[in-house]
């Protein structure tokens, strides 16, 4: 079985130590669970390339802009512009972790694009543990 590269930006200390302690599906993956907006997209950009990434809209930061749909938009951004120079900047599966519908419809239709652009190979949205869109 292969190794994962899992990076979870959430704020929420729940799905965060749900990851962390769910032995079964991510024992022998490598995860990295970070809860800010600055950490998340540090990591994002740094650290990858990424298998998955699980990514909350909501990030409690003090900025209105600094949330998971504003790391979405700099992923795609940057995959564009810097995929070929820098492969580390790139995430083969999107989980989008929210429940405002709105936001999530609106986080799904940036995955979209970025799957038709080929800059990721597949995305999903969860709400109260169950998928709710796929792709």
């Amino acid at each position: 079985m292969n190794t994962l590269k899992i990076l979870m930006i959430d704020d929420a200390k729940h799905p965060r130590e749900f990851l962390k302690n769910d032995n079964t599906r991510f024992n022998e993956n490598e995860v990295t669970l970070v809860k800010t907006y600055s950490d998340g997209l540090n990591a994002l950009l740094d650290q990858g390339p990424w298998d998955i990434l699980l990514l909350d809209w909501h990030l409690n930061e003090f900025s209105r802009n600094r949330n998971g749909l504003r790391i979405l938009q700099t992923l795609q951004m940057r995959s564009q512009r810097l995929s070929e120079t820098n492969p580390n900047i790139k995430v083969d599966k999107i989980i989008v972790i929210t429940s405002d519908n709105e936001i999530r419809q609106e986080m799904l239709q940036i995955c979209k694009r970025m799957k038709e652009q080929g800059l990721i190979k597949s995305f999903e949205a969860q709400h109260d543990g169950k998928i709710t869109n796929r792709s």
